[in-house]
């Protein structure tokens, strides 16, 4: 959101040299948590638009948690403009996302087990105000009231996913100089993490040794 960077800047400039206070960390976790909120039911609605889904719809669960996954696919890419993309297109693109984290082998749960596991917690909280003869399938509200839940899931996930990405580098640095060829860079590891950043973008951002031409190492 615009306002966003705009709130940070005010506390940064109002900070100073003698840095943060308590209050000031308690307003900057509040508006990220606000932006956040927003965020994900803006997306959220979007999606359940995007595919057709009226407000009052009643969603069966592998329907709730696609819509759920799309969504926080959305989400997890804040540099692409999806709303100036074809929608049939884009429905094509979430499909296709959504396919590939479902068969996701990461040692780390996918967009798709976040959503699921958002949805089973929801089910849980409210076992004792349903009726267990109510049907599985779950309302646009409800699919709305886990939303922000899944973002923030996924949030911790992927400091999680970070963590076992470094570890994965780590083991493949059979020479432990920190360097790895940019041929098992690129390799597919054990752990399901396949590095598809550009050479021109590793460059860029410092991450490319290239000493010797003929090896250049990440």
């Amino acid at each position: 959101r615009h306002w966003l960077p705009a709130a940070a800047t005010d506390l940064f400039n109002d900070a100073g040299v003698q840095g943060f206070s308590l209050e000031d960390v308690a307003t900057m976790a509040w508006t990220v948590e606000g932006f956040v909120t927003d965020e994900s039911l803006d997306l959220l609605g979007w999606v359940l638009s995007l595919n057709g889904v009226a407000s009052s719809a009643a969603l069966a669960p592998p329907e709730a948690q696609r819509m759920l996954t799309e969504a926080l696919l959305l989400f997890a890419s804040p540099g692409v403009d999806f709303a100036a993309m074809e929608a049939a297109r884009l429905r094509r693109l979430l499909a296709r996302s959504v396919d590939e984290v479902m068969k996701s082998q990461k040692s780390v749960p996918s967009h798709w087990d976040t959503a699921g596991d958002a949805m089973r917690n929801f089910g849980f909280a409210r076992r004792h105000s349903e009726s267990p003869f109510c049907s599985d399938s779950l309302s646009t509200e409800g699919v709305s009231i886990i939303g922000p839940s899944v973002v923030e899931a996924q949030e911790e996930i992927r400091q999680r996913e970070c963590t076992v990405m470094k570890e994965d580098l780590v083991a493949r640095d059979e020479k432990r100089n920190g360097l790895l060829p940019l041929a098992s860079f690129y390799a597919r590891s054990e752990r399901g993490f396949a590095y598809r950043e550009k050479v021109e973008h590793l460059r860029a951002i410092g991450a490319l040794d290239e000493t010797s031409a003929r090896h250049p190492q990440v």
